[in-house]
């Protein structure tokens, strides 16, 4: 009979880990106190308030590295008591608890309740559609991606998996550059899918195969956090 491996975690009251790097308290854990797991999350040991966002992504980084590198395990990183915390849920100091879920938690909601109407409009959207949406909601949808890649400082990003979007802004800037400059156009007609509609494709294999790009643009972004 094979028994679960019981592990033994030293909580945030190793007061160490706040004032030290991961690589000092891990190395303490490990080798002075013979342990092989430490509690940790981002809300106790660096303080979100007065921390730059760019420390903070760096005590992740340093943690990460330290689970793989040292063999001590972090639990509670983004889970149990620690995510409430995080969230500013379970903070003792009230301007902390303001800060993560004005900064934080609202951003996420606001971006979660975007992607459900999304959803929801995809869904009586699909062929053949009930419901169809104009320049107004495009552009709208637009704005609000734009928004969400500054507000998370990954303007670049958005380029990449936005690929779809790219790819039919630059159809229509070298169409119009093309026929000013020389008379002549690059497409039978832009954007982009409208050339591909005059070349024969129908509506839905048009729509499909966009959506499978747009997959592998998305996939690809994702690909790039390992990588930051």
């Amino acid at each position: 009979m094979k028994y679960p491996r019981i592990y033994l975690a030293v909580d945030n009251c190793f007061a160490s880990k706040r004032w030290t790097t991961p690589e000092a308290w891990a190395r303490v854990i490990r080798d002075v106190m013979g342990l092989t797991c430490v509690e940790a999350s981002a809300d106790n040991e660096i303080d979100p308030l007065y921390s730059p966002a760019a420390v903070r992504r760096t005590w992740v980084a340093q943690v990460k590295r330290v689970q793989e590198q040292m063999g001590v395990r972090v639990v509670n990183l983004y889970s149990g008591h620690g995510t409430y915390a995080t969230l500013g849920l379970g903070h003792t100091d009230k301007r902390v608890r303001d800060h993560i879920l004005k900064n934080w938690v609202k951003p996420m909601a606001q971006t979660a309740g975007r992607v459900g109407a999304g959803m929801g409009f995809l869904w009586f959207n699909a062929y053949p559609a009930r419901v169809f949406m104009g320049d107004t909601g495009s552009l709208a949808i637009g704005g609000v991606l734009g928004v969400v890649a500054i507000c998370t400082k990954q303007e670049l990003l958005l380029l990449v998996v936005g690929g779809i979007f790219v790819i039919e802004a630059l159809s229509v800037i070298l169409q119009v550059a093309s026929f000013k400059l020389t008379g002549k156009r690059i497409f039978r007609m832009s954007p982009i899918h409208h050339h591909f509609e005059l070349l024969g494709w129908k509506e839905n294999t048009v729509i499909v195969r966009f959506w499978i790009l747009a997959i592998m643009f998305a996939f690809l972004g994702l690909s790039t956090l390992k990588l930051r």
